[in-house]
């Protein structure tokens, strides 16, 4: 989530490409679908359904807040067989609109005062509220996260982790550099830090309690360092309500789609590796509220001991030089895959048995 589009089409060149390869399922290598990892990935061909939403002009100069031709630049970088893009604009009552979000994988939201409009009509906001319980991906983008009144935020935050709204609210036009905030973030990958003369929405209001969403990219505002894009895992990504089974056969498939596309580098393979050692902390600290304790207990042992394995080969990887053979990268790309089928196959085993 960004706060301008010229950040965004920064960010969306690096970051929303690796992203849809993981959220939103993108371009991936065929895969073995005798194995678990093939299995899934042959589950996952159908393209996602990404809902673009614009709007038209909403009183603000020619060149900014330029929801349609800000969304048609979107479509264009986010071209891939593996995903149905579908541009949108929601203006007036838009009565069609929650049907399309329920049948979406995804939505972009940039419109005028986004916050409150998401809010502004309730057969809308549930259908905002349905496409997160069922684990859809949700993005946003600068006044589209907005609300003048503080009424919205609460549920916007709910939704996409950040607001910029309320009384309060913190917007300047500044000439400064937008720098990444994280080295390891896969969000991130292949953005460098770079200059740019935009307004900026600052000061936002974040999802509590603190720590939860991953800072993307920042901005100095008046001498201060200000967050101004974000990621955010929310917490109900999974149905809380599933049975405990197809839980963790949720879980299960996560890791295979993960684990079908293949890295071509070491410094790919490293990246790789971090991610699904991030994927065992956040499991370590999630509630898995399906799972009966005696289950949970099992799943966070196996997830501790997932840790040690893939710290020991992301140390392993990280001594090799980036010139390294192809034998030595293959070598690794098996352990890693290893690894993970016995991940995979672990949940699967543990699904089976409470089913």
């Amino acid at each position: 989530m960004v706060c301008a589009l010229l950040p965004a089409v920064g960010l969306l060149l690096g970051g929303l490409t690796p992203l849809s390869e993981t959220v939103l399922a993108g371009d991936r290598p065929a895969a073995d679908a005798s194995t678990p990892a093939g299995a899934a990935a042959k589950t996952a061909t159908r393209p996602k359904r990404v809902l673009l939403i614009s709007q038209g002009p909403d009183g603000h100069p020619p060149g900014t807040h330029e929801y349609v031709p800000g969304v048609r630049i979107l479509v264009r970088l986010l071209q891939r067989p593996s995903l149905q893009l579908i541009p949108v604009q929601a203006d007036g009552s838009w009565q069609d609109g929650p049907e399309l979000i329920d049948s979406a994988d995804g939505v972009v939201l940039f419109v005028s005062e986004g916050a409150r409009w998401v809010s502004s009509d309730a057969a809308r906001l549930a259908a905002f509220q349905r496409l997160a319980k069922r684990g859809g991906g949700l993005a946003v983008l600068h006044w589209g996260m907005g609300t003048r009144s503080a009424e919205p935020v609460k549920h916007f935050v709910a939704l996409f982790g950040g607001c910029h709204g309320g009384p309060d609210r913190r917007y300047k036009i500044v000439e400064t550099t937008a720098s990444p905030a994280s080295a390891t973030h896969p969000v991130l990958r292949g953005i460098s830090p770079f200059a740019v003369h935009d307004e900026f929405y600052y000061q936002l209001k974040f999802a509590q309690p603190s720590g939860q969403v991953s800072p993307l990219m920042q901005v100095s505002v008046e001498g201060k360092p200000y967050t101004v894009a974000w990621g955010w895992n929310r917490p109900d990504a999974i149905d809380p309500t599933l049975p405990a089974g197809a839980y963790l056969n949720r879980l299960a498939e996560t890791a295979a789609e993960w684990n079908a596309e293949q890295p071509q580098s070491v410094a790919g393979l490293a990246r790789r590796i971090a991610e699904f050692r991030l994927g065992c902390s956040r499991l370590l600290t999630a509630e898995h509220a399906p799972l009966p304790e005696p289950e949970k207990k099992v799943l966070l042992e196996r997830c501790r001991n997932w840790a040690k394995n893939f710290d020991t080969q992301l140390t392993a990887v990280e001594q090799l030089s980036s010139d390294a053979t192809a034998e030595e990268l293959a070598a690794e790309q098996t352990k890693m895959d290893t690894l993970v089928r016995k991940l995979v196959g672990k949940l699967r085993e543990q699904a089976g048995q409470l089913s």
